[in-house]
């Protein structure tokens, strides 16, 4: 901005990249706002004074000592009013008047006119690397270094947004620029999909390589990448984007090779599904679609959702049913039985099932999808009825049927011979190849037939038919690893996995890692969508008034979210600093349920992982790390088994502990430790504003709890250790901006003791040393201060051999030359 001031300086980006904000500052900063024009170029007015040539007359006459003129948000002018906009400017900088312009890439024919110009684009805004570390610092959320984030990470808009309206405004007025519209087709196909590949996206007629090549240098935030082959284009949510797709779809289908809106949107979806993001392709489908066009997706593409393990966005689209009549109805019925009973709403799935299960007017297929799910939920045998709709689809194979999808017939077939036994079962399974069953299929009855196997049937598990299912399951999760996860493969390896859990000895060995890290995956997705149903039904209560007594409370995977405050629950405590000690209710476990050093080991670190998940491997090499994997394996559970028993209430439930098929954690609802609380008090020392009343407060608190370690007496368990150190760290890092941010509010008597404190937990912290003398210095206390650099330089050879830092040894300078 500060180059050739005696020519017009255009800012040139899309809504959201700062061009105002830049103008602002130049105009406060330069000129304190003194012989300033500010003319909003949106104002009629605007095309009022420069269609009677007043603009560069009127400034300068109202200010003859005009400094600077700014033209915000130049609107599209044709080209004769963009000559007379040149000549305006031409005659403010003839009168030495500065010229700011901002304007979108689409308004920009001006500042061709003006040959001289200094033209400030958008990828000049786009946040730097030092910016960037200010964004993470104020978003934890954000782990990816700022050297990696591309130029689509980078839009102040997005990367700093003001408010939660920043996205969509963003969005609006990305989609609403006046673009050609085989660039806005472009860029509303580059922003619905995110990333993938040029050749990918172009193949389904959405764009070309002309167009994109005219939005590369203007829009960064699309991501292009042309040596890659790629784009990456700013994170925006289908809540964002989907207003501003709606208000400009009919003009994108006269660009696009899809006679109908609803047709965009499916081939956009379908892209992404073939990307392996379904969820973001049923969002998209269901908050832009049409209602009878989203349940027309769904039903074409269910097997390929299911796959993804899709299970609650294929839910929000199916519960559409009421919009939709006949055959499509009934199916959308079926698939939302199957979502509600993996999400874990076993009434909910029941009453979808029951609406069509006995229906003989229904299409067989969908019969036989909902007698399945109620197969796997009522108590009452369904066997008979599977037959029976077994039989009306042979008659109907008979007279011919199309093929396609999952052989729902050969599923119900498996069912019933898995009623007959397990023996039965195998042999189903091993004709099921002989059947042109698909991978889906023997997938699917491969985890039936685990499900079956129980400790001590080593025999059945060693039968060849059984160890040929085993290297099947292998290696659809080997392919998986390497692909998207498919739900069928993960679910039978699941099933396999339960089943070693149970005892089952197998003939081969235990799963390789990358297909245990593919279940695990899988697996989270599902509870984590497990979650936000449960969220959402807990909402819906909220907003009916339906009080959280009248919900039954369920346990593990099934446990409502949140668990109604109105059931009365008492809390775990745990303290784990200077000693170990666990309450319920504020009575102390009982010494003989709770004795064993391995379980007070188990509780103590789930408490330090503060509710976060911890994998059983994790545990298993940190507890018993001399142990094969099969002697570590079964004293975990057997560990599990105490811990668990130990923290049993007396209606014999135990809400403290969480365990799922790879790890375990601490329900945090019920659970109050120390781990916690120094969390708590570090964050507020770090983050919150100094307070010396509240602040000696907390320091008392420190002094009185946090005086000793984390479990001190454990030097072995590697897990306890690198936790004690982790936050013996950050308790001191704590201390010292405490001490730093307490002297910079005049306090320096405080600020000395944080800064004791905090050497006191780790006396090689040179910047412990560091903010104790800052804090001498600023008590008068020189000599104390000196002392200090002394006693640091002794403690870092001694320990550390290694000299304090130049800067340190600058400030002890500049107390000796103070003398």
């Amino acid at each position: 901005m500060l180059k050739g001031r005696d020519v017009a300086r255009f800012i040139v980006a899309p809504d959201g990249y700062g061009k105002t904000f830049l103008a602002l500052e130049y105009a406060e900063t330069m000129f304190s706002w003194s012989h300033t024009f500010w003319i909003k170029a949106v104002s009629p007015c605007f095309i009022r004074d420069l269609d009677d040539g007043v603009i560069a007359s009127s400034c300068l006459a109202y200010d003859a000592e005009a400094a600077l003129v700014v033209f915000d948000d130049v609107p599209l002018l044709d080209q004769n009013r963009a000559e007379a906009f040149s000549r305006e400017i031409d005659c403010l900088l003839e009168a030495r008047c500065e010229v700011v312009v901002t304007c979108v890439p689409t308004c920009d024919m001006p500042g061709s006119l003006q040959r001289d110009r200094i033209r400030i684009g958008a990828r000049d805004l786009l946040l730097d690397d030092a910016e960037l570390d200010q964004v993470q610092a104020a978003n934890a959320h954000m782990r990816k270094p700022t050297q990696q984030v591309g130029p689509s990470g980078r839009v102040p808009a997005l990367a700093w947004p003001s408010d939660d309206n920043a996205p969509h405004a963003f969005a609006k007025s990305s989609l609403g620029e006046d673009l050609p519209l085989d660039q806005l087709l472009a860029m509303a196909t580059v922003l619905v999909l995110q990333s993938g590949s040029f050749s990918d996206a172009a193949a389904s007629g959405l764009f070309d390589e002309v167009a994109l090549t005219e939005l590369m240098d203007d829009y960064p935030h699309l991501g292009f990448d042309w040596e890659l082959d790629r784009f990456d284009a700013a994170s925006l949510q289908i809540g964002a984007l989907a207003s501003p797709l709606k208000a400009c779809l009919d003009d994108l289908t006269h660009r696009c090779p899809y006679e109908t809106p609803d047709g965009l949107v499916h081939a956009w979806a379908d892209l992404l599904v073939g990307a392996g993001r379904a969820a973001r392709a049923c969002e998209l489908v269901r908050m832009v679609c049409p209602r009878r066009k989203r349940a027309a997706w769904l039903v074409e593409n269910a097997q390929t959702l299911v796959a993804q393990a899709c299970f609650y966005p294929m839910l929000l689209l199916a519960r559409d049913r009421d919009s939709c009549k006949g055959v499509e109805r009934v199916r959308l019925s079926a698939i939302e039985a199957l979502c509600r009973m993996v999400l874990g709403d076993e009434d909910g799935a029941r009453t979808c099932a029951r609406r069509h299960a006995f229906d003989q007017d229904a299409p067989v297929d969908t019969r036989i999808c909902s007698l399945l799910v109620a197969a796997r939920l009522e108590a009452r045998p369904i066997e008979a009825k599977l037959r029976d709709a077994l039989e009306a689809e042979a008659r109907r194979e008979r007279s011919g049927r199309e093929g396609g999808g999952i052989d729902l017939v050969l599923l119900a077939r498996c069912w019933c011979a898995g009623e007959q036994g397990f023996g039965e079962l195998v042999r189903f399974w091993s004709g099921l190849a002989s059947k042109g069953a698909g991978e889906a299929e023997r997938c699917l009855c491969a985890s039936w037939l685990f499900g079956q196997l129980d400790a001590g049937q080593e025999t059945l598990a060693a039968a060849a038919e059984v160890r040929a299912c085993e290297r099947f399951v292998r290696e659809c999760l080997v392919v998986g690893a390497d692909s998207e996860p498919d739900y069928f493969a993960v679910s039978a390896g699941l099933s396999f996995e339960e089943a070693r859990e149970r005892g089952v000895r197998f003939a081969g060995e235990p799963l390789d890692t990358a297909s245990l890290i593919l279940l695990r995956r899988v697996e989270m997705s599902v509870l984590s969508q497990r979650r936000q149903f449960e969220e959402e039904k807990s909402k819906a209560r909220m907003r009916k008034g339906v009080p959280a007594s009248a919900q039954a409370v369920g346990g593990g995977l099934d446990a409502p979210f949140p668990v109604e405050p109105k059931r009365s629950i008492p809390i775990l405590t745990v303290h784990l600093f200077g000693h170990f000690e666990a309450a319920i209710g504020g009575t102390p476990l009982d010494s003989k349920r709770f004795n064993r050093r391995n379980s007070q080991m188990l509780l103590a670190l789930l408490t330090v992982n503060q509710g976060r998940e911890l994998s059983r491997e994790s545990i298993e090499r940190a507890m018993w790390p001399q142990s094969s994997e099969e002697v570590a394996h079964k004293n975990f559970y057997t560990v599990w088994s105490n811990l668990r028993h130990a923290l049993t209430l007396p209606d014999g439930s135990c809400p403290y502990l969480m365990r799922h098929q790879l790890g375990c954690r601490l329900e945090t609802r019920y659970v109050q430790s120390d781990v916690e609380r120094l969390s708590e008090i570090c964050r507020e020392l770090l983050f919150g504003a100094p307070n010396v009343e509240k602040w000696a407060a907390l320091f008392t608190e420190i002094d009185r709890d946090f005086s000793s370690e984390l479990m001190p007496a454990e030097r072995k368990n590697r897990l306890i250790v690198q936790a004690r150190h982790e936050y013996r760290t950050r308790l001191v890092d704590a201390l010292v901006a405490a001490t730093t941010s307490i002297i910079e509010i005049d306090n320096p008597r405080w600020g000395v003791w944080f800064a004791r404190t905090a050497i006191a937990h780790d006396e090689t912290r040179e910047d412990a040393y560091v903010a104790l003398m800052r804090a001498q210095i600023a008590g008068n206390q020189r000599t104390a201060a000196m002392m200090t650099y002394l006693k640091c330089r002794r403690v870092l050879s001694d320990q550390l051999g290694i000299d304090p830092s130049p800067e340190t040894t600058m400030l002890y300078e500049s107390l000796l030359d103070s003398e």
